[in-house]
Formats: C-alpha cells, sequence, structure tokens
C-alpha cells in the first residue's frame, strides 16, 4: 500500500542543492501560515490549526476543519473556493479503513474511528508553499470570509 517512490541521481543532486534554501523555505511557509491564520481568526463554523506545544513547525498547508454546527459542509465550501479558482485538496487521512487500497486487506479495528471519519469528511487543505504572496492570501481569505457570511444569512 503506498508508493514506492525512489530518487534518481539527478532529483537527489536537485534535492541537495535545495538544503542550503531550506530555512528560507520554512520561513517563508511559517510567514503564510501566520497571515493565513490572522486572518481567518474568529470565523464561525471553521476550526482553524493550532501547532503543537513547543514546537516551530514548517507548514505544507493549511488545513479548515468545518465544524458540525456550520450551516454548510466541506463540500460546499471547497466547490466554493474551487469556483473561485482557489485550490483545495482533500487530507490524505482520516479513516484510512475506508480507502479503496484497504479493500482486500485484513485488518482489527478498535473502536468507532469517529475521529478519523471527521477528519475524512470535514477537513480540507489549502497550500501555503513559498510562492504564495501576500496578495493571494488575502484573497483566500476574502473569500473564505465572503462563503461563510453568505451561508449564515
Amino acid at each position: 500500500i503506498g508508493y514506492n517512490l525512489k530518487a534518481t541521481d539527478l532529483q537527489a543532486a536537485l534535492g541537495l542543492s535545495q538544503l542550503e534554501r531550506l530555512s528560507e523555505f520554512c520561513e517563508s511557509r511559517r510567514k503564510n501560515w501566520l497571515r493565513m491564520k490572522a486572518g481567518l481568526y474568529d470565523i464561525p463554523g471553521i476550526t482553524l490549526p493550532e501547532p503543537a506545544p513547543n514546537s516551530d513547525p514548517s507548514w505544507f498547508g493549511f488545513t479548515l476543519a468545518v465544524q458540525d454546527s456550520a450551516p454548510y459542509s466541506r463540500r460546499d465550501l471547497q466547490l466554493y473556493l474551487e469556483s473561485k479558482r482557489i485550490s483545495t485538496r482533500l487530507l490524505f487521512s482520516g479513516n484510512l479503513t475506508r480507502h479503496p487500497a484497504y479493500e482486500h486487506v485484513e485488518y482489527r479495528v478498535s473502536g468507532s474511528l469517529k475521529n478519523s471519519d471527521k477528519v475524512a469528511n470535514d477537513m480540507l487543505w489549502i497550500g501555503i508553499y513559498p510562492g504564495v504572496t501576500d496578495e493571494m492570501i488575502d484573497y483566500v481569505v476574502s473569500e473564505i470570509w465572503s462563503f461563510v457570511k453568505g451561508a449564515q444569512s
């Protein structure tokens, strides 16, 4: 289950050359994440990500978890953002037992996996890679607010 990805010598050389820029990439991701978090700080109906205590993550993306009490679904939000040319991704996580790769695999489940189902059903992800500009983040934030305000009225 999964991919058997092996780097070629060329890919390895490119990866090594990028290590010199690692600090710059990480700082840019943190800055982008903080800008998105500040813009969506008190948005109703969505739970925003929090870093683990005593951590300093280099965020790969920004997750949005639609709350059960929200008057819209994750799918509604996703379709709206896509209509505004804002790319989103579902998380490859959640309840892995529901993924097609596990269809013919024997496994044991302990409990209901309700939290895993929640992640699979109610969360989406927006990229905050180093090439994202402040203007792009502001646009994403503005459109999320527009959607939420429209859904509440």
